[in-house]
């Protein structure tokens, strides 16, 4: 049985979720990999009422859930506070908390150039892909960079004009348009304990 690193999680939702709002809420979501489009293996809101504690061990639970099933599953729950539990729309969002860019193809290159745009990343993990360079053969993990936007009441704005900033001077490549938010997914693949 795999399991979760618990103390993983912690640090990545301290950085990245310690100054939501409470009362908004977070999705823990997970999908089926190869099944594209269509019903989601499992969604989890939770509402941010203060109690870190439970916000992990809810998380934990959801990625020991996605990592054990029969299936192939990604528990990629957004970097977003959401308004209510029943949706995780661009529209639902009520605060964005981090920009997050996925980097798969020449992983330490593309952190460079963001770390160089806009700062040090708030968090990099391990998005559990490899990519092979072309050039040499040599592996890489990709990786996600996320940097967190700050308790300044201006989040979504300032998420989106990162964003923004970010992808006109990187290449970006949209896997599934009909999917995009303004703070894409974060897979947690990096926080299972080997």
């Amino acid at each position: 049985m795999l399991e979760p690193d618990r103390d993983q999680i912690e640090i990545f939702f301290d950085a990245l979720f310690r100054h939501a709002t409470p009362g908004a809420f977070l999705s823990l979501r997970s999908f089926f990999e190869d099944r594209g489009v269509g019903k989601p293996f499992f969604i989890i809101p939770a509402k941010l009422n203060g109690d870190f504690k439970l916000l992990c061990t809810l998380t934990a639970n959801a990625a020991r859930h996605a990592a054990n099933a029969a299936d192939k599953i990604v528990f990629a729950p957004p970097i977003c506070a959401f308004h209510n539990g029943r949706g995780a729309t661009e529209a639902d969002i009520a605060e964005g908390l981090v920009l997050s860019v996925e980097c798969d193809s020449h992983p330490q290159r593309g952190r460079d150039k963001l770390e160089n745009l806009i700062g040090p990343a708030t968090i990099i993990t391990r998005s559990g892909g490899r990519w092979r360079d072309p050039e040499t053969g040599e592996l890489h993990d990709k990786i996600a960079f996320a940097l967190a936007l700050g308790g300044n009441g201006r989040r979504q704005e300032n998420a989106s004009q990162a964003q923004t900033r970010a992808r006109s001077r990187l290449p970006y490549h949209r896997r599934r348009p009909e999917r995009q938010v303004r703070c894409p997914p974060l897979s947690l693949a990096g926080f299972m304990a080997p």
